[in-house]
């Protein structure tokens, strides 16, 4: 392997010509070199053991051609599980290469696709905790809508119920109030009929409209009074004409009737 191509340790930059691990950020490190709680020479992600993944005789020396046999192992693989239903369960499924007799390469390369797969699925699932994420938050905003809206709804039930007790109230004591002022009247009790009558105004919102009605209602009835009047007058004039008239008439008729005697 020319020095070009070797392959170093992410954290002491040497040759990987011993035990080797992949950490969590997908570089390669001695497995001695890797400390719990350090940073990646390479992206500078915290190294945890727990998520490292070891490549058991992976070496990386100049006479061994580990790599290439890796790549040539997977690739080798990736071709036996074309055609499959279910990759990821053919990958995961110790039985299916174990009856090929895998070598110790192919196992490498087997728990490199195994790393590789993990990492893509952790990727999507990543992706689906994000839409979950945003599905629940655009759930809870319209249930908070709904709960607003049936709020708003409860609210205007109880002020509609409120007002329709108000308005029966009111008829009731219309009817009540209508029903003495009426007796007022026909007894002639003036006072009495004008007490009923403010109160009957106070259950009006707006009593001035009341009183306004009540004045035009007023001047209504007097004009009618004094076409009455006006009628009633010429009617007494053409009666008080028309005697006259009558009485001159029999006078006549009297007088006519001396003078054939005569």
């Amino acid at each position: 392997m020319s020095e070009g191509l070797r392959a170093l340790c992410a954290q002491c930059q040497q040759p990987l010509n011993s035990a080797t691990v992949a950490s969590g950020c997908n570089h390669l490190f001695h497995k001695v070199c890797l400390i719990e709680g350090a940073g990646c020479g390479r992206c500078g992600a915290t190294l945890r053991p727990t998520d490292c993944l070891s490549l058991y005789n992976l070496c990386c020396q100049e006479d061994h051609e580990d790599v290439s046999d890796i790549m040539a192992a997977a690739a080798r693989i990736r071709a036996s599980l074309e055609g499959l239903d279910d990759v990821d369960e053919a990958i995961f499924d110790n039985s299916f290469f174990q009856a090929q007799g895998a070598s110790e390469v192919e196992e490498v390369a087997l728990l490199c696709l195994m790393r590789e797969r993990i990492g893509s699925r952790r990727v999507e699932l990543e992706d689906e905790r994000t839409q979950l994420c945003t599905a629940r938050e655009r759930l809870e905003v319209q249930q908070r809508k709904l709960r607003a809206q049936q709020s708003c709804k409860r609210k205007r039930e109880e002020e509609a119920l409120k007002l329709k007790k108000e308005i029966r109230s009111l008829v009731e004591q219309h009817d009540q109030i209508s029903g003495e002022l009426n007796q007022a009247l026909r007894h002639g009790k003036d006072d009495e009929a004008l007490q009923k009558l403010i109160k009957l105004v106070g259950l009006v919102s707006h009593p001035w409209k009341m009183l306004s009605h009540v004045a035009r209602l007023r001047d209504h009835f007097r004009k009618q009074r004094d076409h009455h009047d006006r009628d009633r007058a010429l009617a007494d004039q053409r009666e008080k004409r028309a005697k006259r008239e009558i009485a001159e008439l029999e006078r006549t008729l009297k007088d006519l009737k001396e003078q054939q005697h005569k």
